[in-house]
């Protein structure tokens, strides 16, 4: 768990963005959605929700095979439940005429770090294959700077998975959850968002929505301690900032 808690004063669960969809192809009007904290009656849905879409499509976690890695599983559902209790993740949800009609359109996994919190994941441990070679890859893509430092913030917005079941992609829904972490940020007082992305989409989606490059490596030549990680996959992965302007004063 994170050492930053979100202020008592914004209230939970909180609307962060709504938007209309694209005109369907056979004509239906297009769909409206809403971006909000992820309510407490969906948190075990939002688990499905990421093991069956995100778990299936990202291409690092697809490649090591982490749903044939049951310990490794375990522990990514555990690190998701605790980023669930943070009350930071968000989720996409249809618009429908009664709350109960709503339906998962997206979501996104996030957490807050704070120079504490990176010291004590350098001494977490864990056990499964997939996991592990996952934890080399954050402990050296986010280590290389002192983020901290660079952007003179206390605390940092960052996430683990963003996804969108397929019969929502042609919507947006991506790029709108991630320009609902910057309302988010602002009403809970963080100044920075870091993440990193590993698809071509993703990286588009990134780009357009305002996060600027960190830092940058092509997946067939990533090695950390000596240990091609990725040998099957092309393309790369990218570390990204995005600063958070303050609200305005009334």
């Amino acid at each position: 768990m994170s050492s930053w808690k979100r202020p008592k004063d914004v209230p939970y669960p909180s609307v962060w963005a709504r938007f209309q969809g694209k005109v369907s192809e056979n004509g239906k009007p297009p769909l409206w959605y809403t971006i909000q904290d992820v309510p407490e009656h969906l948190f075990e849905d939002i688990i499905k929700h990421m093991t069956r879409y995100f778990l299936v499509r990202e291409s690092t976690f697809a490649t090591l095979g982490v749903l044939e890695d049951p310990v490794s599983l375990a522990e990514l559902h555990a690190r998701w439940r605790e980023m669930l209790n943070e009350r930071m993740c968000i989720v996409a949800l249809v618009d429908g005429d009664e709350e109960e009609s709503k339906r998962i359109a997206g979501c996104n996994m996030l957490n807050t770090f704070t120079r504490e919190d990176m010291e004590k994941n350098k001494n977490v441990q864990v056990k499964g294959r997939v996991m592990q070679k996952q934890m080399l890859v954050f402990h050296d893509i986010y280590g290389r700077d002192d983020i901290f430092e660079k952007f003179n913030v206390d605390v940092y917005l960052s996430a683990l998975g963003l996804s969108v079941a397929p019969q929502y992609h042609r919507d947006n829904i991506g790029y709108h959850l991630l320009m609902a972490r910057t309302p988010l940020c602002q009403a809970t007082g963080i100044q920075l968002i870091i993440t990193y992305f590993s698809s071509a989409a993703a990286i588009h989606e990134a780009f357009k929505a305002g996060y600027k490059l960190l830092q940058y490596e092509s997946f067939n030549t990533y090695r950390v301690n000596g240990e091609l990680l990725y040998p099957r996959l092309s393309g790369q992965l990218i570390l990204t900032a995005k600063t958070v302007p303050k609200l305005a004063l009334e």
